[in-house]
């Protein structure tokens, strides 16, 4: 080795020699303060935590080791530094003096130390003040934290400090598991979803730290949304807390849309509200397809016939077993009753006749329920068989075979008349109940009827036991038994025009009447000699007024309408002298008035063969329609008629009594009063 390069070498040496000394005496020097940082874990991971009075995170404690001070003003500054970030007390901070004493040993708390975390206070290097403001979080890493003591007047350091060494770091939010992100879940039975997802916290947060979790779901609809704009905008439709990494969403939970897309999201988060979370702890947004949208059935109009209805629908889809509800569509809260196959298509027996029913269905994809059809209203067919007056004939029942259930809405056939059963009860096959039994006329009245020891086939025909009908006086809705029979016969009875015996006022004129007027509930007559007879009225009156020319006049207190005879004289001619020829000019059609009491039976499309009575006018076969007036009561019709001025027309019956008409609502009509 040359000289010179041992010199170079030797020099080297001997440097390296004085910058240790000088390190070690460094060390070795003896300041007048010392300062010792302490900060209680779990760490803070912002700034603001360490100034958290609550919390009370950081505490510094300060030793005056010169006994020569007394009352010396100093101040702090507070440094913080990791591998790569350095944040310091910014110089420009004015801060009031802290006075110290020889000898003694001074501890200041969060809430002495505030002021030196605050960001507008600090000095930052490596990471800025800006992104800091922007996260709220100090980088990870292993930082040391401490204070110095400065001269007050001079700002030289006058400490020696031991820091604090913690290691900081934000937790990372939760990753998600299942479902599957952008994928479809089948479904195949009973709702039934797990969540999962798994933790990505620290294990150094704290001892024994176990966060909680918030899961989130969100419909997204209409499906073209973005999840992330939907989460944002709206509120979860589900929400749920768990300290478990997974969540089972059954069917006890809100049932989710088949078809319909949902996003979910998990939310990381400390009970205490210590650690912290990047993200502030939520995860990704996911989204997934809850199976197929199962579609309702279209249902289309069927057949009808007396007591059933053939029903046939479609769907779009592969379904099966299908759900059909019917109620009579009237009265309103009618029950409903349920029938299932497995074909696009059903029979709906047991029906009442001439009834309209309201009918839905609904069908399966596999486990999943589509929502109901559309509802159709459909109308049992008129019983033809039943004919007023002829001989019961009951066919020997061949089925003996009872069946052991009767349910309210059931149908028992009785001979020639149907039972509706709305209360039964019994066991094995023998019941007892309350019906209605459908009488075929006068729009299918209903008598009350009593279930006896009732025994029913499977055709649902009477095979044992009895059926009563009653009358019960406080239902009007039910008409007695001896009503209908009175109805009936009174076509067999000479008919009259007089008005005894029921709730009417009769007025005698003196002379012949010149006007009848209503007003104020008074009925006025006035004669041509001058005389005037004033007499109150009500809805539920009628006064029949009687003119020495024979003219009668009938006054309907419910509608404020004044009837009279149509013929002049008030004689009609005798029935049998009415020429069929002429009167076949004319076409006159009777229909039901609105404020009717009984009951009127129209001619329906197709009459032959059932109980209409037919009359020959001209060339012509007439069906003649059924109107029902209980005997010794009024009643009203409506006649419309072509051909003729509805004035010039007049009616009559067999006894060639007329019946007391006015004018309709049109100039073709009138309004006619009859009598039982």
């Amino acid at each position: 080795m040359s000289g010179k390069k041992y010199r170079q070498k030797l020099l080297g040496v001997m440097l390296m020699t004085l910058f240790v000394i000088s390190q070690n005496l460094a060390f070795a020097q003896i300041y007048p303060v010392s300062t010792v940082t302490s900060v209680m874990p779990p760490y803070p991971t912002s700034l603001e935590g360490f100034a958290d009075q609550a919390a009370s995170k950081i505490s510094l404690q300060i030793v005056v080791n010169d006994v020569t001070l007394t009352n010396h003003p100093v101040k702090l500054r507070m440094v913080m530094k990791s591998a790569n970030t350095h944040i310091s007390t910014s110089s420009t901070l004015v801060s009031q003096p802290i006075y110290i004493h020889g000898g003694e040993t001074m501890v200041l708390s969060a809430v002495d130390l505030a002021t030196y975390f605050r960001p507008e206070h600090l000095d930052f290097s490596g990471f800025s003040k800006s992104q800091y403001l922007r996260t709220g979080l100090l980088p990870d890493g292993i930082y040391q934290i401490s204070f110095e003591v400065l001269d007050y007047q001079r700002s030289f350091v006058i400490s020696s400090a031991i820091p604090a060494f913690l290691y900081l770091f934000v937790n990372e939010p939760p990753v998600l598991n299942t479902p599957q992100p952008a994928r479809q879940i089948d479904i195949t039975g009973q709702q039934n979803i797990v969540f999962n997802w798994s933790f990505r916290h620290s294990p150094f947060t704290s001892p024994g730290f176990q966060p909680e979790y918030q899961l989130d779901i969100w419909e997204i609809y209409p499906e073209n949304l973005d999840p992330y704009a939907v989460v944002r905008s709206s509120q979860p439709v589900f929400s749920e807390r768990t300290r478990q990494t997974s969540f089972h969403y059954t069917y006890m939970h809100p049932q989710l849309i088949p078809g319909r897309k949902y996003a979910w999201r998990v939310r990381a988060m400390d009970p205490q509200s210590i650690a912290a979370f990047k993200e502030n702890g939520y995860s990704e947004v996911r989204w997934f397809k809850y199976g197929t949208a199962c579609d309702a059935p279209v249902l289309k109009a069927g057949k009808a016939g007396t007591t059933h209805l053939n029903v046939e629908w479609e769907t779009p889809q592969l379904q099966k077993d299908f759900s059909i509800r019917y109620r009579p569509e009237q009265p309103q809260d009618a029950p409903w009753y349920t029938a299932k196959t497995s074909f696009l298509s059903h029979k709906l027996e047991n029906l009442r006749p001439n009834t309209a029913y309201i009918v839905e269905v609904s069908g399966k994809c596999n486990s999943q329920e589509s929502p109901a059809s559309n509802r159709v209203t459909l109308r049992t067919n008129l019983d033809l068989n039943f004919q007023c007056g002829a001989k019961g004939n009951i066919p020997r029942i061949e089925n003996q075979t009872p069946i052991p259930h009767l349910q309210k809405g059931n149908f028992i056939k009785a001979g020639d008349f149907e039972v509706e059963v709305y209360h039964v009860q019994g066991v094995n096959g023998v019941f007892n109940g309350k019906g209605y039994v459908l009488v075929p006329l006068f729009n299918f009245i209903k008598l009350d009827a009593v279930l006896e020891n009732v025994q029913v086939n499977s055709d649902f025909q009477l095979i044992g036991g009895s059926i009563r009908t009653i009358y019960d006086v406080n239902n009007s809705a039910m008409i007695n038994a001896t009503d209908v029979v009175n109805s009936i016969q009174s076509d067999t009875k000479p008919e009259t025009n007089d008005f005894a015996g029921m709730d009417v006022v009769k007025i005698n004129a003196g002379d012949s009447i010149t006007s009848i007027t209503i007003a104020n509930n008074e009925v006025t007559v006035r004669t041509s000699d001058g005389e005037k007879i004033t007499e109150r009225i009500d809805s539920a009156r009628i006064i029949a007024v009687t003119a020495p020319s024979g003219h009668q006049y009938v006054v309907d207190g419910a509608t404020k309408t004044v009837y009279t005879s149509s013929s002049p004289g008030g004689e009609a001619p005798k029935a049998d002298r009415l020429n069929t020829t002429e009167s076949s000019k004319y076409h006159v059609e009777f229909a039901s008035h609105p404020g009717q009491s009984y009951g009127f039976d129209s001619v329906p499309a197709n009459p032959e063969g059932r109980w209409y009575e037919t009359k020959t006018i001209g060339d012509k076969q007439v069906y003649l329609p059924w109107k029902s007036v209980e005997n010794g009561r009024y009643d009203k019709l409506v006649a419309r008629i072509e051909g003729s001025p509805a004035d010039s027309v007049f009616f009559s019956r067999k006894s060639a009594s007329m019946v007391m008409a006015a004018p309709g609502s049109t100039k073709s009509e009138k309004q006619l009063m009859i009598t039982g």
